[in-house]
């Protein structure tokens, strides 16, 4: 960690930590005069005042003796994208580049630093850097400003390397500490996604400083897919933490996948979520929803039918009783048209293996790859002669 940071002007940067190497305070000199900010514990000072009291939610700040509260929403990946104070009024918005670059700033009426990854964003002097506690990190460069303490059990990444090059899939805001294993109970790599089944705490390492230091092979958020909701893994505090959400309370993260799956069958969204949720997490595939690609009645079916984009007329297709699902895949903001791609083979794995669907890839009569639908062996007429509510959902699902 630098002690001190000298500019070509003649300003500076003075830091300094405690013996296992937590930043105490930090000292900028400009043009003869100092600032300093001091941290001790969730306390930070500016010029020897309290100026931040930070919680599991968000921060406090004083004015005289009285307090006001502000509220973080974080994305999946952690990083604060909203920040809210007690009466619900918008006081900042953050937008991130994969990297964690600021981008689109939106409404700035605080300067509260805790940005990507929930990490410090120190712009001081023209610094620029996200403070990460054992590592300064430059989003611009996409790159750590010191070597990786773990550097020679990844010896094909660069030590300086930012999660692999990977920040659509993985983050590395403390150090990582899930090990993932098999159905066996065993350890497997963290990349080999297809047989993950969960994972496990492992907890740190110590180096020789006593400082704690994550282990090889671990991952700092993790995801498992269960058969009614998603449980999120992740450290606070340097211990385990699990938060587990209903699907029906989770965004897939794009709109009209969400809106799609929301106008299915009840019975059959959770697997429908389960399956998008799992590709965008874990795979980190841009998966998104199709045009026209949830609940269809008649009349639309009998639309797409005729501008030739199905082979299916109304009352042909497992659309009209809101039991399928279509999706669109996107590789670098580019629509994977063929269907052929890896991509698509993961979705259609993860939808027959491990939900039960049935997926269109496999069909020998008509190749529909970006289809997925509730697996049942009735035929058409069969399935339109079953008892269906007001809405045409059928009552019982075969």
């Amino acid at each position: 960690m630098p002690g001190v940071i000298t500019f070509a002007d003649g300003n500076t940067i003075s830091y300094g930590y405690d013996g296992a190497g937590s930043k105490l305070s930090v000292a900028y000199t400009a043009g003869g005069t100092t600032t300093k900010t001091e941290y001790a514990s969730n306390k930070v000072y500016k010029n020897g005042t309290l100026s931040m009291i930070l919680t599991e939610e968000g921060y406090i700040t004083l004015s005289g003796s009285t307090p006001s509260y502000h509220y973080y929403l974080k994305d999946h990946q952690g990083n604060n994208r909203v920040v809210l104070n007690q009466t619900g009024t918008v006081e900042q918005v953050n937008h991130y580049y994969p990297f964690g670059g600021l981008f689109g700033e939106g409404i700035q009426t605080v300067n509260q630093p805790y940005r990507y990854n929930g990490k410090e964003l120190d712009r001081e002097l023209g610094l620029d850097i996200y403070d990460y506690g054992a590592r300064n990190y430059d989003a611009a460069l996409g790159r750590w400003l010191s070597v990786d303490p773990m550097a020679e059990k990844y010896y094909s990444i660069s030590q300086y390397a930012y999660v692999a090059n990977n920040p659509v899939r993985l983050i590395d805001p403390d150090g990582q500490s899930w090990e993932p294993y098999d159905k066996q109970g065993n350890t497997i790599k963290i990349d080999d996604f297809d047989n993950i089944v969960g994972y496990r705490w492992v907890d740190y390492d110590t180096d020789n400083k006593g400082n704690k230091i994550a282990k090889a092979n671990t991952v700092e958020t993790a995801y498992v897919f269960g058969k009614k909701g998603m449980t999120t893994l992740s450290p606070e505090g340097y211990t385990d933490h699990r938060n587990w959400q209903a699907y029906s309370e989770i965004s897939t993260g794009d709109k009209r996948a969400d809106a799609n799956i929301a106008s299915l069958d009840y019975r059959v969204q959770d697997q429908m979520k389960a399956v998008v949720l799992e590709l965008r997490l874990r795979y980190g595939i841009d998966v998104r929803g199709a045009f026209q690609g949830g609940f269809r009645t008649y009349a639309e079916q009998d639309e797409i039918f005729a501008r030739g984009a199905s082979k299916a007329k109304g009352g042909q297709s497992n659309h009209n009783f809101a039991i399928a699902m279509d999706v669109a895949i996107y590789e670098n903001g580019n629509y994977l048209s063929m269907g052929t791609e890896w991509q698509y083979t993961t979705y259609g794995k993860i939808a027959s293996e491990k939900r039960g669907l049935m997926w269109g890839g496999d069909w020998k009569s008509f190749f529909d790859p970006a289809h997925i639908e509730y697996k049942h062996n009735l035929t058409m007429n069969q399935l339109r002669a079953l008892p269906k509510d007001k809405n045409g959902f059928l009552i019982k699902l075969p």
